[in-house]
């Protein structure tokens, strides 16, 4: 209905939706089958026209263009038919800010995007605002990138001089049946391997340990020198402070 009046219109490739309350009229597809878009910015209405007749008018509901179609000749049920209303939701893009549309297109620029728009480029988009705005993720982006150190004073000169170990704690509900993860990094290649532990006793912490010093002696011919550990805040039970600070004694 538009002013009170009965249009004929056919429309093609409308997306039922299950138990939705209403089905989806894509706008790119209305392109495709010959319609055009008319949009009155001042009063919020969105419509449609074919050969110059204005066949779709719809409002803003719920942040999207909504309208109401007929069936012609209803949909049969058993011997009779019956006409049927459909609650049609057009799926035209939704009006919003120019910041959320300019994160839609991978941070394109805002200035392209209005005048993509101004200019009838790009199909779809309506803005709300149109101010300059300001993206901290564009900003961060834009930074260069800190130059690499030629030279690090770690005195860590060779593989297996140094090994930083530390836990992970996943938290009580992770739906496994671990309940830490032993991080262990080798402090000149940044080499690191990770176990998967179902406690967080010493004995089994000191034994993947050791599983990782006999790996990576063997693997590259030198001892480890040093295993570098930290304490964890707020927990200073033998069981769980500084879980493999005997290592090294205990491998001798």
């Amino acid at each position: 209905m538009i002013d009170e009046e009965m249009v004929f219109v056919f429309l093609e490739n409308v997306l039922y939706v299950p138990k939705a309350g209403c089905n989806l009229f894509s706008p790119g597809l209305a392109l495709d089958q010959g319609f055009k878009m008319l949009w009155d910015r001042d009063s919020w209405i969105f419509g449609m026209s074919k050969e110059g007749t204005e066949v779709i008018r719809s409002t803003l509901e719920h942040r999207f263009w909504a309208f109401s179609t007929h069936n012609i000749g209803g949909t049969a049920t058993g011997k009779s038919s019956s006409m049927v209303k459909q609650h049609v939701v057009a799926n035209f893009a939704v009006m919003d800010d120019i910041e959320v549309w300019h994160e839609r297109l991978a941070h394109t620029c805002p200035e392209y995007i209005r005048l993509m728009v101004d200019r009838g480029i790009a199909k779809g988009i309506m803005l709300k605002k149109r101010g300059k705005i300001d993206c901290m993720d564009c900003r961060f982006g834009k930074q260069k990138r800190k130059t690499y150190r030629k030279q690090l004073e770690r005195n860590i000169m060779k593989v297996n001089d140094m090994v930083f170990a530390d836990l992970l704690i996943p938290g009580v509900h992770n739906k496994t049946h671990y309940t830490a993860v032993l991080v262990v990094m080798d402090g000149y290649s940044r080499f690191v391997m990770t176990y998967l532990l179902k406690s967080r006793n010493k004995d089994e912490v000191n034994a993947r340990m050791q599983e990782y010093i006999a790996r990576a002696e063997r693997q590259h011919g030198r001892r480890v020198e040093k295993v570098v550990t930290r304490k964890f805040a707020g927990d200073d039970t033998e069981e769980t402070s500084r879980p493999v600070k005997q290592v090294l004694t205990d491998k001798k």
